[in-house]
């Protein structure tokens, strides 16, 4: 066998590095990204939101299969990428309500 440090598979290296609870918020933090996109897409009218809602989902359906193959859940700048979805769907929901 071939020594190597380095897990292929995204999921089981979340898991490995920050245990079931780490694995679990991480995936559900995508899907409510995934599921907060869609709700802005279909709550607003402007353009711009609804093509970034529609990049923020296309992306985060992305990384839930890309990290099948590659460990993007440990990237810096994927952990970057999807916080930065989140504050801008959080924001721009939030806003909507009021």
């Amino acid at each position: 066998f071939i020594k190597t440090s380095f897990v292929h598979n995204g999921y089981l290296a979340a898991w490995f590095k920050l245990g079931l609870p780490g694995l679990i918020t991480i995936i559900t933090i995508w899907i409510l990204n995934i599921r907060y996109s869609i709700k802005l897409y279909n709550q607003t009218d402007q353009f711009i939101h609804k093509t970034l809602a529609l990049g923020i989902s296309g992306t985060m359906f992305g990384l839930l299969f890309v990290n099948n193959t590659s460990a993007q859940v440990l990237l810096f700048e994927s952990v970057l990428f999807v916080s930065l979805f989140s504050a801008y769907l959080n924001h721009f929901l939030n806003r909507e309500k009021t």
